[in-house]
């Protein structure tokens, strides 16, 4: 089911949740077919791969 398809299945606005990914290229793809599905929010989720230090101690959990 493509995202045009699935925006039009509610009556709600279609927000789109978008975890960006290490290639640009596909981010910018699901992008261009959320924005061409008429999503209403583009929600970008932003993740670190590695725990960041902790500001007491410097240690990571």
């Amino acid at each position: 089911m493509s995202l045009r398809d699935l925006a039009g299945t509610g009556s709600a606005p279609f927000w789109f949740h978008l975890c960006v990914q290490r290639d640009c290229g596909l981010t910018r793809e699901l992008v261009t077919q959320a924005e061409d599905a008429g999503t209403g929010a583009l929600v970008v989720t932003l993740d670190t791969p590695v725990a960041p230090a902790t500001a007491i101690g410097g240690r990571r959990p």
